[in-house]
């Protein structure tokens, strides 16, 4: 959606292309002069979970783009995910930092694994960068939006689980600033660094900063998980016969419910990697960003 940045186009120089089509990517690179190159194309949610989609659109972009990147290529700076490193975990191995064991646990994960691994291999100078789960202006399906427009919509709000389990967000330009670092760096060469906020939250304060903000009384209601895993996957099978994507599904549930916090403390040191945007600050801009949106679509 080239509207959100219609501000900064004129800077750039835009070429559509599918990085699935391997000629395309050659044919790209024939013509134009390349020294960094920053993966960030990806898919998050899969139609009906299908591998294929994940494997063709994480995977088989990063092969192509590793492969047809110039000799001299300065840095390939590719976007993972802390979801690699899975979502349940017991409070005595948290926090997670870049030497925790590969755990992904669903296909999203497991397919940016992969593509990790082939960065990994590939003989190029590279940086992986692992954002915990991303927040801001400009997330129109992101899992903190999503909860927003749960919390405005719904006076009593179900949840999987008992909400004490910990999340960890990062500000949308506390890891933009990340990003920077990582590309400035003459140290970052072949490392991984996790991008995280400041300091985790549990789920149930999280509901609650969010409800305190948009200034709404709501009861929560936390369901056991096992069983809402099983409705999921119910519902998920039945949206295969049928249009749309699926209302829930199980990578969601195990998103919201799942129990992980990070160490972001080798990027501090190496990168001067320092998140500055609070929770309270961060849902606000979010919250004020949200209703603006609502406001525009509505024509007030």
């Amino acid at each position: 959606n080239l509207s959100r940045i219609k501000d900064i186009l004129h800077h750039c120089h835009l070429h559509k292309i599918d990085l699935t089509d391997h000629k395309s990517v050659e044919e790209l690179f024939s013509k134009i002069k390349i020294d960094y190159i920053f993966h960030i194309a990806g898919v998050i949610r899969g139609r009906y979970s299908n591998w294929e989609v994940f494997h063709n659109t994480n995977v088989e972009t990063t092969r192509n783009l590793l492969q047809f990147a110039p000799p001299d290529l300065q840095k390939f700076l590719y976007v993972s995910t802390v979801h690699t490193l899975g979502l349940q975990h017991d409070i005595s191995r948290l926090p997670l930092t870049e030497e925790s064991p590969y755990a992904p646990d669903s296909l999203y994960a497991r397919s940016k694994q992969e593509a990790e691994e082939l960065v990994k291999k590939s003989g190029r100078p590279y940086v992986i960068l692992r954002p915990a789960i991303v927040y801001g202006p400009g997330d129109r399906n992101g899992f903190v939006t999503k909860l927003i427009k749960m919390i405005e919509k719904s006076h009593t709000l179900l949840i999987p689980g008992n909400g004490e389990n910990f999340l960890h967000l990062v500000y949308i330009t506390d890891l933009v600033k990340g990003f920077l670092q990582a590309l400035e760096s003459s140290q970052a060469i072949n490392k991984t660094y996790i991008l995280a906020g400041s300091e985790p939250i549990k789920l149930d304060t999280l509901i609650k900063k969010i409800a305190s903000l948009l200034e709404k009384q709501r009861s929560i209601r936390y369901i056991p998980l096992w069983p809402a895993v099983m409705a999921s996957r119910l519902i998920e099978l039945i949206f295969k016969l049928l249009p749309g994507r699926p209302f829930i599904t199980e990578a969601q549930l195990l998103t919201v419910s799942g129990n992980r916090f990070f160490s972001s403390a080798k990027a501090a040191q190496e990168l001067g990697y320092h998140p500055e945007v609070m929770y309270h600050d961060g849902l606000k801009k979010t919250i004020e960003w949200y209703r603006y949106e609502i406001a525009q679509r509505s024509g007030v």
